[in-house]
């Protein structure tokens, strides 16, 4: 069931029937090909007061450190209550070139500077960018978007297979988030034209380009339906008639714009083109250029907002539950991975920032209208009990941090261990190794 439909409410909420299983599992929830389930379980921060990466940089808590060596930062919690919790797959973004962070790290209150792994998401800059300092980084707003990336810093850990998955990652997000804002006008046309929220019109035959703004790139981008000398009209962008260039796709034929309108002749916001009646993406107006730099595709207008299609039906679905402690997610029907936490609250500080990754491998993987059957509850069980069949191995990865691992053909699990607090662990991750084919 989507979520975002009336009458989507309806949970599946049960018990785990094995002893050995320790969560409670509540689901599916479902947009599109992204499916959700989340985890229920016990609290054990024990009261501790956490801050995210992305909260302490904001709020000038935190520090990450340019160290001019691609695969190594220096991470310092400056604040003197609060621990900083740092989760691997962190997009740092400023410095000499963006990084993800590869390690889970708790930092204590005061707690000078860190070292932790890093890998370069950002191919081809090694100096300042615009205002930012490049000394240090200014952010962390986005966790790696996709399966092949994740694999590519925890199992592969490989820079070059980062950068690889970065190409490949920034293609299929930008390609595909052409596809589901398509998608999501054509819900539009269907559903609001009758009722009148939605304005339809028609241009004469001839050769015509659609601009950006019809890609609805802001509220108040507009298009209008044009008057010509010889009768017909064209498509504008209040700056006359747009016509065919060698940089944009022409197209023939009858054309209609379909969008949500004030008025008779304006569209506002998202629109498509139908040309001779069947309704296609025209890529003169929606196609998204990629980026060399995974964090400039993430923050592209058209791909937050294609993500907003999935983040506006499920960011609420944790609202008034205390004891969710992670979730689980599926794309296309099949599960990717999980987080989850040994603390509510760092788990809901962490879930707006979690959701929106998941969401964009959502959109790398989109197909227009691909059918699968969701994931049930039996599914994700199996898949998070037999994460922890294998033999763990143990490293220490900063003072008083551990880091458990459990690698197999299907599953990649880790779990952050903090040995100064009984040995309490702090965050398991559940990455799926298997083909999305």
């Amino acid at each position: 069931m989507d979520a975002g439909d009336a009458g989507s409410e309806a949970i599946h909420a049960q018990e785990a029937p094995r002893a050995e299983f320790e969560y409670t599992l509540e689901g599916p929830y479902t947009h599109r090909n992204l499916g959700l389930f989340l985890v229920h379980g016990a609290d054990r921060s024990l009261g501790k007061k956490f801050l995210t990466l992305q909260e302490a940089l904001k709020g000038q808590q935190a520090v990450v450190h340019e160290t001019e060596n691609v695969n190594e930062l220096a991470v310092e919690n400056v604040n003197e209550e609060s621990f900083v919790y740092i989760q691997a797959g962190d997009v740092v973004t400023g410095g000499k070139q963006d990084r993800v962070l590869a390690l889970d790290l708790l930092l204590g209150p005061r707690s000078g500077k860190v070292s932790i792994a890093s890998f370069c998401v950002e191919r081809g800059r090694w100096s300042r960018r615009g205002t930012e300092y490049d000394s240090i980084f200014g952010g962390s707003d986005h966790q790696l978007p996709t399966k092949g990336l994740k694999l590519a810093m925890k199992s592969q850990q490989s820079q070059s297979q980062v950068w690889s998955e970065v190409a490949m990652s920034n293609n299929a997000i930008s390609l595909n988030a052409a596809s589901v804002l398509t998608e999501s006008t054509r819900e539009l046309r269907d559903s609001d034209v009758e009722s009148g929220k939605a304005s339809t019109f028609s241009a004469t035959a001839g050769e015509y380009s659609v601009p950006p703004a019809l890609a609805g790139t802001g509220s108040e981008s507009s298009a209008r339906q044009q008057p010509e000398e010889d009768g017909g009209s064209a498509i504008s962008n209040g700056g006359g008639a747009v016509m065919a260039s060698d940089d944009s796709q022409a197209m023939t034929g009858a054309v209609t714009v379909i969008g949500i309108t004030d008025h008779v002749g304006t569209v506002t916001g998202l629109a498509i083109v139908s040309v001779d009646g069947i309704a296609e993406t025209v890529s003169g107006g929606l196609t998204i250029a990629a980026d060399s730099s995974l964090n400039a595709t993430l923050d592209n207008p058209e791909v937050q907002k294609a993500a907003q299609e999935y983040l506006e039906p499920l960011l609420a679905i944790t609202e008034g539950k205390e004891d969710v402690i992670g979730f689980v997610y599926a794309v296309n029907g099949k599960i990717s991975s999980a987080e989850v936490y040994g603390s509510s609250d760092l788990f809901k500080r962490m879930w707006p920032k979690l959701l929106q990754a998941s969401a964009m491998e959502a959109i790398a993987d989109f197909r227009k209208e691909q059918a699968f059957e969701e994931v049930t509850s039996d599914a994700v069980q199996a898949f998070l009990v037999k994460a922890k069949a294998g033999k763990l191995s143990e490293k220490e990865i900063q003072k008083g941090v551990k880091l458990l691992t459990c690698e197999t053909d299907e599953i990649l699990f880790s779990e952050t261990r903090e040995v100064s607090d009984g040995d309490a662990w702090i965050h398991r991750s559940y990455l799926s190794q298997s083909s999305r084919e």
